[in-house]
């Protein structure tokens, strides 16, 4: 009988895990096949980003950008052996700019926040990229950007 219980308990709990791991699956979308689900959670494969690894940075600086009401806009820096000024403006219009190192930063994960109409951020030498994002906060105004850098590393957004 306690062998059977114990049986028991070893099916129930791998399938109660199976389940939730199905769940998490679904809901982030399998990672968008850039990813592996682990722990209930993406680890997004190199260049990747995100909660379901669907942020992959994908222009370059210098830049103008439209950004609408509450978008996002995201630019990897890549490993650098050397500071990078990253200046952005965006005349007199409020801008926010999130950093995070190894990840993408959003409203509540983020190593730092910046906000203005004209903003410098130096970004110390890494082996790791820092991916930055520029967000409009604004509800129902659209602002064009510029984005610009100072160094001979390699940027993409």
């Amino acid at each position: 009988m306690e062998l059977l219980q114990v049986s028991l308990k070893k099916l129930l709990s791998s399938r109660l895990y199976h389940d939730i791991d199905s769940k998490a699956s679904m809901h982030l979308n399998n990672c968008n096949a850039q990813g592996e689900l682990k722990n209930v959670r993406c680890q997004c494969y190199t260049g990747f980003y995100g909660a379901d690894c669907s942020i992959a940075p994908d222009n370059s600086i210098p830049a103008t950008v439209e950004l609408f009401p509450r978008q996002w806009s995201y630019y990897a820096i890549d490993s650098a052996s050397e500071e990078i000024q990253i200046s952005v403006s965006s005349q007199d219009n409020i801008i926010h700019l999130y950093s995070k190192v190894g990840d993408s930063p959003s409203r509540s994960r983020f190593d730092g926040l910046l906000k203005g109409s004209s903003i410098k951020q130096t970004f110390g030498q890494s082996s790791v990229s820092t991916v930055i994002a520029l967000h409009n906060p604004s509800k129902t105004d659209s602002i064009i950007a510029s984005v610009s850098m100072s160094s001979s590393s390699t940027v993409t957004i």
